[in-house]
């Protein structure tokens, strides 16, 4: 459409296209039956199943903000969508399974038909040669990625105070699409939507981005991973979490030359990920994958104890919804 029209892709069109988004979704919100389910910034990997009248609507709103360009994954809402209709059919036709049982069978299908589709986390890394000193490194790395992710965690309910206090989903979603353009603007479309295609392109060409454009990429994308996650948005947390650490580890890569890539992004991945998904087995298995290294586990098991101290003691990701907030508006936004 920008070039149909005559104009500038990575201009005014992208503050344009999310703000638009932004619209659409608090529409939604507010006047579809369901209201999009339960706020993402409450909730995690795995939620109890939702009535079969709130998914239509989660499905909606989950589509506009991954074709907007929104910096949120597709993750949570699809595994909220497939655990629902699992539970539900099974609580019909064969009542003697139990719901956590079909929940965990839904999350293992969904999973498995990802993978098998489409191998989402193939890309081109030389592989790594670690010495001691790397292990060093990399314990700092993923040391250095938990504490950026932490900046997140404490800027998370700073962020949701001040975007819920508009009370209105639409003036909430309309102003988070409005930021979140502003920030497209900047770090340009790289920054933008969940990050699997773009951490494709990161690391198709790591020579083409200085230290100082990654440190740009990454406060950028922390930041509208923020702003999504706060403004009403539906979606996961992981994909652009993911792509923040792959981010950390070109960057230190960049800074420290001799640390090898491979290891640099998968210590990077694990200290994001502990953040996100407070799960050490999801932070090491992606970190593996995206590096496409097994060899390096055994070094990967070791680099994580450091991290998961820090990340321990400290506050999830996640607005713990009280019940007052939860029933204020629509949808719980």
């Amino acid at each position: 459409m920008p070039d149909a029209i005559g104009v500038d892709p990575n201009g005014w069109w992208i503050v344009a296209v999310l703000t638009t988004t932004g619209l659409l979704v608090g529409l939604c919100l507010q006047f579809i039956p369901g209201h999009g389910g339960p706020d993402s910034a409450t909730t995690e990997l795995f939620e109890p199943p939702q009535k079969l009248r709130v998914l239509p609507s989660i499905a909606i709103v989950t589509v506009l903000a991954l074709a907007g360009g929104v910096s949120l994954g597709p993750e949570n809402p699809i595994i909220m969508i497939n655990v629902s209709l699992a539970v539900a059919l099974l609580a019909r036709f064969m009542p003697m399974v139990p719901p956590r049982l079909a929940m965990l069978m839904a999350a293992a299908g969904s999973a498995t038909m990802h993978a098998l589709g489409q191998p989402p986390l193939v890309f081109s890394i030389p592989p790594s040669t670690v010495d001691p000193l790397d292990l060093l490194v990399g314990i700092l790395v993923a040391c250095g990625a938990v504490l950026i992710g932490l900046v997140g965690v404490f800027a998370l309910p700073v962020v949701h105070r001040a975007f819920h206090a508009l009370r209105s989903p639409i003036l909430i979603a309309t102003l988070g699409g409005f930021v979140l353009g502003l920030l497209g603007l900047v770090g340009g479309p790289i920054t933008m939507f969940k990050g699997l295609e773009q951490m494709g392109e990161l690391l198709s060409d790591p020579d083409a981005y200085s230290a100082g454009d990654l440190v740009l990429i990454t406060v950028v994308k922390l930041a509208a991973l923020i702003v999504a996650a706060s403004a009403a948005f539906r979606g996961g947390r992981v994909f652009p979490a993911t792509f923040i650490g792959v981010a950390i580890g070109m960057l230190a890569h960049a800074l420290i030359p001799s640390l090898p890539l491979g290891l640099a992004v998968a210590c990077g991945l694990i200290g994001m990920l502990l953040v996100a998904t407070r799960d050490g087995w999801i932070s090491l298995f992606m970190a593996a994958a995206v590096s496409g290294d097994i060899g390096l586990l055994p070094w990967l098991c070791v680099i994580i104890l450091p991290a998961w101290l820090l990340v321990s003691r400290a506050p999830e990701l996640r607005i713990v919804p009280k019940a007052a907030d939860a029933a204020a508006l629509p949808g719980g936004t």
